[in-house]
């Protein structure tokens, strides 16, 4: 090892000890993609010793003909000048896998690019890091998600089984014993009991589509929308492609079933409506909703609670909202990545080198 006047390593000598104690791969390949410089990093990733590599071989023949036709476009970017970084999923000889973030700088010299530099990091941890994070927030919606569809089926249970039950009983007294009230105070009171009885029912049924539970998802929303039609002057039409989707779990199907009532509870605030239209396509695991109005002029609400509770339910499923705008109709394209996936609560009350 060469050494100044002092006895200590030289610039240079420092630098190749640090290159070699980085875990990070460290290369330099020519303009022919020849290796010309490594560090032992090689040896563990790749096991290639860097005597074994430099002005001895190819990026293609460490590589590959496999890898190196994915590395290829990189490759051929940084020897236009081009400074590439990109991420890859190494596989080692264990048989373990790694993370790695690739960085690959031109190497310029007098406007000419000699070569390019390699710097590739393993970020396995930053990696599975990132995953868990998401695995926490995907467990942080879903239990939003259970808690808003319990409270739902806890209203609909007291105002269906309690508060309706004792307004049917007051109807029934007052019908019975009409000697002992005015007939007409007796008509205005079974009239108010009647409108409050319809009421409840319309909250209760938008609450909880029980005939998603016990007929299914396509049933049990064909129900809810022919239902629509006795209460808003706007014609439905709700289409699908197969019945596949019926095999998800009854959480998924009630979360998809949500999506299609707040946009149908948007839509149906606004005067200019009067069509809307509901595709379905489901291909396990993708699944697109297609809905459309005929108001061009529509705009979503997205401060409004029905669209916050559609992008929470869009964020669970990795999904993506587009607004699409034609000559004659207004269009929301929804995207879901729906899995199967453990519910916990019940609905009843390549490479770099």
């Amino acid at each position: 090892m060469t050494t100044t006047s002092t006895g200590k390593p030289t610039s240079g000598e420092m630098g190749l000890r640090v290159s070699d104690h980085t875990t990070a791969m460290l290369a330099y390949w020519d303009a022919d993609q020849i290796c010309r410089f490594a560090n032992s990093a090689y040896l563990e990733w790749f096991g290639r010793s860097k005597d074994e590599m430099v002005d001895k071989i190819t990026m293609k023949e460490l590589l590959g003909p496999s890898l190196y036709e994915k590395n290829l476009p990189y490759i051929k970017a940084a020897l236009a000048g081009q400074k590439q970084v990109f991420d890859r999923v190494i596989p080692l000889r264990d048989g373990t896998r790694r993370h790695s973030l690739a960085t690959y700088t031109p190497d310029i010299i007098n406007g000419k690019v000699a070569g390019f530099f390699v710097h590739v990091a393993d970020i396995t941890y930053v990696k599975e890091l990132e995953a868990r994070l998401v695995h926490s927030k995907q467990e942080m919606l879903r239990n939003v998600i259970e808690t808003q569809e319990r409270e739902r089926m806890n209203i609909e249970h007291i105002l269906n089984e309690n508060v309706t039950q004792m307004l049917v009983y007051c109807k029934m007294l007052l019908s019975h014993d009409k000697s002992k009230i005015d007939l007409d105070l007796n008509k205005n009171i079974l009239d108010s009991i009647n409108q409050a009885i319809q009421q409840l029912k319309e909250l209760s049924f938008n609450l909880t589509p029980t005939g998603i539970k016990h007929f299914g998802f396509i049933n049990g929303t064909e129900d809810y929308i022919e239902h629509l039609k006795t209460e808003h002057p706007i014609k439905f039409f709700f289409e699908y492609n197969d019945s596949d989707i019926e095999e998800l779990d009854l959480e998924d199907k009630l979360s998809i079933f949500r999506i299609i009532q707040n946009f149908i509870l948007i839509l149906a605030q606004e005067a200019a409506v009067e069509k809307i239209t509901i595709l379905l396509h489901y291909n396990f695991p993708n699944l697109t909703l297609k809905l459309s109005c005929n108001s061009i002029n529509f705009v979503l609400p997205k401060s409004s609670r029905e669209y916050m509770d559609i992008e929470q339910r869009l964020e669970y499923y990795g999904g993506k909202i587009t607004e699409l705008t034609t000559a004659d109709e207004n269009t929301v394209l929804i995207e879901l990545n729906v899995n199967n996936m453990v519910h916990s609560y019940n609905t009843a009350p390549a490479h770099a080198g």
